[in-house]
């Protein structure tokens, strides 16, 4: 059988679904990118999940180790060089749209409970302190007007789901014609930033590129109603979190729900933690049962036919397998 290294276990059925063919072992737990080449000595192949930076080096370790592919456990390749790995003679499987319906409900949910205020609502309660209660006022969202920056598989589903809200909705994406947005029955906007002025809601779903680094940042907001809000389920690096906690505290935004957020870093923004205008998660959009079995299921099947020379549909660096000669 072939032999498979997981930095973290993926999900129950998952782990099955790979002892179908292979031999599995999760590496130890804390270890860095850099000692995971040495690791894998040896192997055949090397499974991520949220390691971190995937370097020249990285890679040219783990082909002269014997590692034939690596899956991500996801849809963003944010980190890897693929460039390199295709260099090494190394495809990346990886799973795009796996999560993408969970990720689009968390979205909606985080906005539903943003504009509802529910996470206050539920402090209040907890607390039995019902002396301001009487405050409690917020907003019906039918006609609130939807930006959406990032119109792919996860974006359009925001979008079905919020028109079915009763919001009206704009979109960019750069990739993407103005026929097909609107085929959707969405605004079409041309530039990045064409929708933000009428924005209710701005939300984020693009890929973490040098390019997308920092958009959502004071341009942007400088550019955003008194009373609006901001969504990010995406990378935290797309956005100013300070930037946010400024206008939260200014009053020109309403409020923020934060998926993707410092919190997830080593050195978390103290500022969007004390912040209680900011519904605050830690990267668990994509985490349900079916997404988490979908995204081990693609990365499983694109290890094995790499494994047996075949090419694997979703393959980030496909032009590896003409170096190889398959």
């Amino acid at each position: 059988m072939f032999k498979v290294v997981l930095t973290r276990a993926v999900s129950d059925w998952g782990m099955e679904y790979l002892r179908r063919f292979a031999q599995i072992e999760i590496a130890p737990s804390g270890i860095k990118p850099s000692e995971l080449p040495a690791y894998c000595q040896g192997r055949d192949a090397l499974l991520c999940r949220g390691i971190g930076a995937m370097d020249e080096m990285f890679f040219k370790q783990l082909s002269e180790g014997g590692v034939k592919v690596v899956a991500s456990h996801g849809t963003g390749l944010d980190g890897c060089d693929l460039k390199a790995a295709a260099k090494y003679h190394i495809p990346v499987v990886y799973a795009p749209g796996a999560n993408s319906r969970s990720v689009a409900e968390y979205t909606v949910a985080l906005m539903l409970t943003m504009i509802k205020e529910i996470h206050c609502v539920t402090e209040t309660a907890h607390t039995g302190d019902f002396s301001n209660s009487w405050r409690y006022k917020t907003r019906e969202f039918k006609g609130m007007n939807l930006y959406i920056i990032g119109f792919g598989n996860i974006g359009r589903q925001v979008a079905q789901m919020c028109q079915g809200l009763g919001m009206c909705v704009a979109a960019y994406d750069k990739y993407l014609t103005r026929e097909q947005i609107e085929s959707y029955g969405c605004k079409y906007c041309a530039e990045l930033y064409d929708g933000v002025p009428d924005a209710d809601i701005v939300t984020i779903h693009t890929p973490l590129t040098e390019e997308s680094r920092g958009i959502a940042g004071k341009k942007m907001f400088d550019m955003m109603k008194p009373g609006s809000y901001f969504v990010n389920t995406a990378r935290p690096d797309l956005m100013d979190e300070d930037e946010i906690c400024d206008r939260l505290e200014n009053g020109q935004l309403a409020g923020a729900a934060l998926d993707a957020a410092s919190i997830d870093k080593e050195d978390p923004n103290p500022r969007t933690i004390a912040n209680k205008k900011i519904v605050l998660s830690y990267h668990v959009a994509a985490r349900t049962t079916e997404a988490l079995d979908a995204m081990a299921k693609d990365c499983a099947d694109g290890i094995e036919a790499v494994l047996h020379h075949q090419r694997w549909a979703k393959t980030a660096n496909p032009e590896v397998y003409d170096k190889l000669g398959w």
